[in-house]
């Protein structure tokens, strides 16, 4: 199984780099604005033919205190308590297999470098309602000053045999997720997060999941600098 799951994840972590890369440049007219909170402007725009839209949020962050190597390193080393900064929902993480480094060709003749994991995340969803798992593959790279972190749901075939599916939760379908970090210039850079998420709700109102998908971009604005500063120190003690 080894040798096809590796090759089906990488496979699906170009696919999936191309399209969050098609939503990281689709033109400021292709996104409509969603809601203000807290002056961080949320944007939609369609997302294939799902009812549910895919959400944008972005925050400028200083150099001197968040840099693309360190966030590399947050993202890839997340512990439960961090993932509930982003989402106060969440009840259980783990990374569930790492894979090897996957090395691309660039345009101009560079190489990428794309670290690959696959993930499980269990998060309550309200009263009533069943709790819903993902199990996600999780990629990261940094490249030309950017990072980007991106995830995407694994196919049905490979995440029931790595975990089976729990009796008292419905695995949800994260379609496209990720985190982009853009060096604007020496003193500062941008930070955008942007998630679809289908999670197999049926009977629930749209504006519910549009709800939880504004937290989730909120959540990341609001504790990213944070997160990646307290790492910065304990690194700086080694």
């Amino acid at each position: 199984m080894d040798d096809k799951l590796n090759e089906y994840c990488n496979n699906l972590a170009l696919e999936s780099l191309k399209e969050i890369e098609n939503y990281l440049n689709l033109e400021e007219n292709k996104w409509k604005k969603y809601k203000t909170v807290d002056n961080i402007v949320i944007k939609t725009s369609a997302y294939k033919n799902s009812s549910i839209p895919i959400f944008k949020g972005e925050k400028m962050l200083k150099n001197n205190t968040t840099t693309e190597n360190n966030l590399y390193n947050t993202f890839s080393n997340l512990t439960i308590k961090e993932y509930k900064l982003f989402d106060k929902k969440i009840k259980t993480y783990q990374t569930i297999k790492k894979l090897k480094t996957l090395v691309i060709e660039t345009d101009n003749n560079k190489q990428q470098e794309i670290r690959l994991q696959i993930d499980y995340i269990a998060s309550s969803v309200g009263p009533l309602i069943s709790d819903r798992e993902l199990m996600f593959l999780a990629c990261s790279s940094v490249f030309n000053d950017k990072l980007i972190s991106w995830f995407v749901s694994l196919d049905d075939v490979f995440s029931s045999k790595l975990l089976p599916l729990s009796k008292n939760r419905v695995r949800g379908r994260l379609s496209i997720a990720g985190y982009a970090v853009v060096r604007i210039n020496n003193n500062k850079s941008k930070f955008v997060r942007i998630i679809h998420l289908d999670p197999k709700l049926k009977n629930i109102p749209n504006f519910l999941i549009k709800s939880q998908a504004t937290s989730q971009v909120l959540n990341a604005l609001n504790t990213i600098e944070s997160i990646s500063k307290k790492q910065k120190k304990i690194r700086s003690r080694l």
